[in-house]
């Protein structure tokens, strides 16, 4: 007898799977909607594990006819719709009840939820794509054991904290600290829980001391020396637990914005944990009240929170600026005639319009709510993937970087630039932004089994990703670089021969600040004064060595300067479009090549081949090595590297230089396919038929 309203099916032969179903949370599924043929859904959810849990339940509840077909289709709803109970619309559907997709739910559950979270910010944030994307990654990166620090600087009125104000507003309160000018003492008082030696929170067993000894004292009959010696031993108790006492800032998983400059105290306490030295830090703090007066307290400052810094002020000057800069990625908002006009529109429209009309042309509360939703999803995804879901836990020592694997990671170290100790700085920004990136966008990249582990495989659209929000490698406030490009350069390079006055002519070629300024002007139709040129460009790109100056010996009152290196080559290129994924990113999105210095190693056509077999063999063979698409199903070598360079080339991230730069020499080392030698291209086409076979062996089992 086979029933078709979900009860036990039979034939005379035996049990089997007709359809699967799930609760109105999300978190469990059932077997033809039976509650006692219950499957217990993981957080992370994929199709192939769905899959697993059916077959291995259908062995549990005795279930020995199971199509196989039928079971991948009815998974793939069970993802969808778990994911939409979960995460979207909060769900409405009752145990039992059969699954059905509908149109909406797939245009939804189909998007990359990270780039839907960007696009939504986007709508209220004209021209500043790069800005918001490194606010959102930064926010993103707290949930990981290696956070990103960054620091927004441009001079006045030009946008720093309204981007950052905005983007927050889809992050959860709870995860921002807006901290400006609060002084030390405040975030002990605000944010400080005093904890035992152990970690433990004291304020409870206080409480109950406080309450066991207004009992004692309250007590009216036997207040003999037994009953104060009680009361002592508890007052002896608490202050014994107060003396051991400290005060625990946990900045696990938080956000902290600075929308003005930190005060020195509390940056010279924070600036350990930001630099990521040590996961608990605990210093002393002079604390002062009305009763005790000055009282010597223990603070922990424990866990490795984001940084958002914004500053008007040229900060270069700062004796603590070069600490700064070693610890944040240093960016400015645009500064175009394109952003202001279109500014001016925005300001127009909500300062003119009606909310229910401004709902349809900017954002709706709907789509805020979804966004933040989103957003929630991608970081309780990271948090899954990196095991950093209890971070305040010292004893934890996952990393972001043991869950992703970037197939092109040794080249690129190769080929970042290595001439001074700050290229290790920006090295380190690139490889934490690509982990990030491929983290928070990990629902739409494949993955990796190796060994025990799942890896998310970061992609070429990763690195494309990260080349055009970091805007270049040098470190420096991307207005500053612009002006050197676009000011400073253009004036240097128009000169051809020395300037001459009377009698008197200088040594070289150069420019003066009274030069610049006016050049200044007809390139921006903006004034400055030759005192904010040097102050605001001049210094800083001297003392980065990208100019110099000497005195003039026309006006021995001023000095000359002379341009020293080429500016970083910075090839704006287009995106490459995705045909297959063009809705997981903006293809829109531009970026600089990558200047190939001359120790490089040659980059072969079959990179990508040598870069699993080189992982997969060396320096041990992993046990278990399975390459997984993006719907997490299993795919063979020549599969998986046909769709990841579906998106273009790897050589295309690179460019060659003729001349020195600050980067240094740099020469051709692109190597054709052709250019191997016919005994290496046999042994890597033995190599993969190998891993090929052994990579299907493991996706049978």
């Amino acid at each position: 007898m086979i029933n078709v309203g979900g009860k036990q099916e039979e034939d005379g032969i035996g049990r089997y799977l007709q359809y699967l179903s799930v609760d109105n949370t999300g978190s469990t599924c059932f077997i033809n909607g039976k509650s006692e043929w219950a499957i217990l859904l993981p957080d992370l959810l994929s199709r192939k594990i769905v899959e697993d849990l059916v077959y291995e339940h259908c062995q549990k509840y005795d279930i020995d006819r199971v199509d196989p077909d039928n079971v991948s289709n009815w998974a793939t709803h069970v993802v969808q719709h778990a994911f939409r109970l979960r995460v979207v619309d909060g769900n409405k559907k009752k145990v039992g009840d059969k699954l059905r997709t509908r149109p909406d739910d797939l245009r939804i559950l189909n998007r990359d939820c990270a780039e839907l979270v960007i696009r939504s910010v986007k709508k209220t944030i004209k021209q500043e794509d790069s800005l918001v994307r490194q606010i959102l990654y930064t926010c993103w990166s707290a949930y990981t054991k290696d956070p990103i620090n960054l620091g927004i600087m441009a001079p006045t009125s030009e946008g720093k904290t309204y981007p950052v104000i905005e983007a927050l507003k889809f992050v959860p309160n709870e995860d921002v600290w807006k901290i400006g000018q609060m002084s030390t003492k405040v975030l002990v008082r605000q944010k400080g829980i005093l904890v035992d030696r152990d970690g433990m929170p004291l304020k409870p067993v206080l409480k109950e001391i406080e309450q066991q000894i207004v009992k004692l004292k309250g007590t009216r009959s036997n207040k003999g020396k037994d009953h104060h010696e009680q009361i002592d031993q508890l007052n002896e108790r608490k202050n014994q637990m107060l003396e051991d006492s400290r005060m625990l800032i946990d900045l696990s998983g938080k956000t902290l914005v600075f929308l003005e400059p930190p005060q020195r105290e509390l940056w010279n306490l924070l600036k350990p944990i930001l630099s990521h030295d040590t996961e608990e830090i605990e210093y002393p703090y002079v604390d002062r009240n009305d009763r005790t007066g000055f009282v010597a307290k223990r603070v922990a400052v424990r866990g490795y929170p984001a940084c958002i810094f914004c500053s008007a002020k040229d900060e270069s000057s700062w004796q603590v600026w070069e600490e700064i800069a070693s610890r944040f990625l240093i960016t400015s908002p645009n500064m175009n005639k394109t952003k202001y006009e279109e500014a001016n529109i925005l300001i127009a429209q909500r300062k003119s319009l009606p909310a229910p009309k401004l709902q349809k042309i900017l954002i709706s509360d709907k789509e805020v709510q979804l966004a933040r939703d989103c957003y929630q999803f991608v970081k309780q995804n990271i948090q899954q993937l990196t095991g950093s879901e209890n971070m305040g836990d010292a004893s934890s020592s996952s990393s972001a970087s043991y869950s992703v694997w970037i197939p092109y990671g040794l080249i690129l170290g190769e080929a970042l630039p290595s001439d001074r100790g700050i290229d290790n700085r920006a090295a380190t920004r690139i490889f934490s932004l690509l982990n990030i990136v491929t983290l928070t966008h990990a629902g739409v990249r494949p993955k990796l089994i190796y060994d025990d582990n799942k890896l998310v495989i970061a992609t070429l659209n990763d690195l494309r990703e990260v080349l055009h929000i970091t805007q270049n490698l040098a470190g420096m406030p991307a207005y500053k670089l612009q002006f050197f490009k676009d000011v400073f350069c253009k004036l240097y390079k128009s000169k051809t021969e020395v300037d001459c006055k009377d009698d008197k002519q200088e040594d070289r070629i150069g420019v003066t600040t009274k030069e610049l300024c006016e050049y200044y002007k007809q390139q921006t139709n903006k004034s400055i004064t030759t005192n904010n040129m040097k102050t605001t460009y001049l210094n800083e790109l001297q003392n980065a060595g990208y100019i110099d100056c000497e005195l003039s010996k026309i006006d021995n009152r001023q000095y000359i300067f002379w341009q020293v290196i080429e500016p970083p080559y910075d090839e704006g290129v287009g995106g490459m479009t995705n045909p297959v994924d063009s809705d997981a990113m903006d293809n829109n999105l531009r970026y600089a090549r990558i200047n190939l210095p001359r120790n490089c190693r040659n980059i072969p056509e079959n990179w990508l081949l040598s870069a699993i077999l080189e992982l997969r063999e060396y320096p041990v063979r992993a046990n278990k090595f399975v390459l997984l698409g993006k719907d997490e199903t299993p795919v063979t070598i020549t599969e998986f590297i046909k769709e990841y360079e579906n998106s273009g080339k790897f050589t295309h991230y690179f460019v060659k230089r003729n001349y020195p730069t600050i980067f240094g020499e740099l020469k051709p080392i692109m190597q054709d396919a052709n250019s191997s030698s016919h005994s290496d291209l046999k042994k890597l086409s033995i190599a993969e038929k190998s891993i090929e076979e052994d990579n299907l062996e493991s996706v049978n089992q």
